[in-house]
């Protein structure tokens, strides 16, 4: 049976400690997790700051500044917080006080104050949870409820002060989908699909839920300080409720088919996201002021002095201030990221391909995404592990179907030059020959092929030899060699010009490293790839690790993703790592320190 650590404390057990050899400091992360329910976009008080959640952090990104603070992993003998994914976000009315919730098997919830980086707080979630789904603050700070992700949909209350769980119940009927505190009562109201609860607390006596009848799928919920509700559903409209959830009035937004998405409530007004791709902003008499464009559905909605803050299903974060719209995110959003490369002419730039059928440029100097293209022009859903750009600039893509296209270069993504067929399994990585005149592919089914980067691409020469799937490949640096590793960790070399093997003992100065230093298995390593410049060399661990090997035998490993690793790259000048956590949708760079 394979261990699996669930705990923090239990991987530190399986790797050394820290010494004054060069490490790494995560400096930015580009994702954010528009995976989950209800709102988890936050304005901080009296800062620039915002917060939301990407892999296993919680990122606190200065917008002003566009830099970045994390509550959360690091290196895994001092790391705290999560091991999961952060499912839930949740901040306190005073703005201050951020709980964070995850999807994981042994699942906690963490307490955090902003001057702090460990939480205040951490309380282990009880019985068959796997995770959180929604939270939420009383309106005094002192209670925070929350909902699970487990099929019950279980209600849990806990005291703020000292982590003591106050309430465990079924939410059920129904999936719940919304829960806000009422400021005026004191109860929590709790909302979904077929399903309207008021959780009270009477006498002080333990919280009883009434089930309320007669209302539609509620998507959105929040309260006014006068204690009356406004609620949003499947219908393109929101209600207005009084305190014991009868109508006061109706307001329809949008037609009947298009649902309430998210909502933000004050008393100065209220803003409602839909499906269409639209915020409509009302005043406190619910009169239309605006109608704003979104860049995708929105899923989450805060509002400060700064403007109005926007996050979308398809992973795009956006300001709308005194400046006009700003995109401070935009991420992958479906499936994995499985392929990062450097671009060898843009040598700030690094693209990156996800399930979402786009392909991104990012500038690692000024920290955002420069371009987006298609993988596949329509709608057709695609997968890719594989991902090259050589030194002419040309970007390869290897795809799950055993096809490759190229494109012109990091700036034209959609302008394909070249489509290459025939490969009967799932290409699985790619690499250009430092001249850029020859591409290697590696398959699935443990066939290498070299082809001509010149027109169409033609094969040169089939490599057959390989019983797994290839895992790396690496040219020798004048490039008539290329060195080939499979899933079982078994190497080859080959002559370019012949496509024969190379005798062991023939000893080749490699360009690159990027072949594991042990097996694939379950939970990984995922893959490897060593510094140009310095004696390191990182691979992908279990639990979402990046673990980190120089001259000591044992590695180091920190936490940060939340999933395999599915790709590494290091700028040339070794001082910058990109990792791509797969189904976290996040990629993470990290300064050599």
């Amino acid at each position: 049976m394979t261990f699996r650590p669930s705990r923090l404390s239990d991987l530190a057990a399986l790797y050394r400690s820290p010494t004054t050899e060069p490490t790494l400091r995560l400096e930015y992360v580009y994702g954010y997790n528009s995976k989950g329910a209800g709102n988890n976009l936050f304005y901080l008080s009296a800062t620039d700051q915002i917060v939301y959640p990407a892999a296993s952090l919680c990122v606190l990104l200065s917008a002003n500044r566009n830099t970045q603070s994390f509550l959360g992993g690091g290196e895994v003998h001092t790391a705290k917080g999560h091991m999961g994914e952060l499912s839930a976000v949740a901040l306190s009315p005073s703005r201050d006080l951020i709980a964070t919730g995850e999807n994981a098997e042994l699942p906690a919830i963490c307490l955090w104050k902003l001057q702090g980086t460990e939480p205040l707080l951490t309380i282990d979630v009880t019985g068959d949870s796997k995770g959180t789904k929604l939270m939420a603050f009383s309106q005094d700070s002192g209670l925070l409820a929350a909902i699970d992700l487990n099929t019950e949909a279980t209600v849990r209350l806990y005291e703020v002060k000292s982590g003591l769980e106050l309430l465990v119940a079924s939410g059920t009927p129904g999936n719940i989908q919304a829960l806000a505190w009422s400021p005026s009562t004191g109860d929590l109201w709790t909302a979904g699909q077929g399903h309207f609860s008021i959780w009270s607390n009477k006498n002080a006596a333990k919280y009883q839920k009434e089930t309320k009848s007669g209302l539609e799928t509620v998507t959105v919920l929040g309260f006014r300080l006068d204690g009356t509700a406004v609620v949003g559903g499947n219908e393109g409209k929101i209600m207005h409720l009084a305190a014991n959830t009868e109508m006061i009035a109706s307001y329809p937004l949008h037609p009947a088919s298009v649902a309430i998405t998210a909502l933000f409530v004050s008393n100065e007004g209220v803003l409602v996201g839909a499906a269409n791709s639209k915020v409509t902003i009302l005043d406190a008499n619910f009169q239309q002021l605006r109608l704003i464009d979104t860049p995708g559905v929105p899923f989450s909605l805060d509002q400060s002095a700064s403007g109005i803050l926007c996050g979308t299903r398809d992973g795009a974060i956006v300001e709308f201030g005194r400046n006009g719209r700003m995109v401070l995110m935009d991420v992958h959003s479906v499936g994995e990221v499985s392929a990062l490369a450097y671009d060898k002419v843009q040598t700030n730039c690094v693209l990156s391909s996800g399930g979402d059928n786009k392909l991104k440029c990012w500038n690692i100097q000024q920290k955002r995404c420069m371009v987006t293209g298609l993988m596949e022009m329509g709608q057709k859903t695609v997968q890719t592990r594989a991902l090259d750009v050589s030194i002419k600039g040309h970007v390869a893509i290897g795809y799950d179907d055993g096809h490759f296209t190229v494109r012109t270069n990091s700036f034209q993504l959609n302008n394909i030059v070249a489509v290459g067929k025939g490969h009967s399994s799932a290409i699985t990585t790619l690499k250009y020959s430092p001249d850029g005149l020859v591409l290697a592919l590696g398959t699935e089914a443990g066939l290498v092929t070299l082809h001509s980067a010149r027109l169409n691409y033609p094969i040169l020469w089939e490599l057959k030899g390989h019983k797994g799937r290839i895992t790396a490949l690496d040219w020798s640096k004048e490039g008539s060699c290329l060195r080939s590793q499979d899933l079982f960790l078994a190497e080859k070399v080959w002559k370019v010009e012949s496509g024969e093997v190379v005798p062991r003992e023939k000893e080749q100065d490699w360009g690159t490293e990027n072949r594991l230093r042990a097996a694939g298995s379950e939970f990984g390593p995922s893959v490897g790839a060593k510094s140009p410049t310095a004696d390191m060399f990182i691979q992908g661990g279990l639990n979402g690790l990046l673990e980190v090997y120089n001259s000591q035998s044992a590695p180091l490993a920190f936490k940060a993703h939340s999933s395999l690793i599915r790709s590494a790259v290091w700028s040339p000048d070794g001082q910058t790592l990109l990792t791509a956590g797969g189904q976290d949708l996040s990629l993470l760079q990290w300064k050599l320190t």
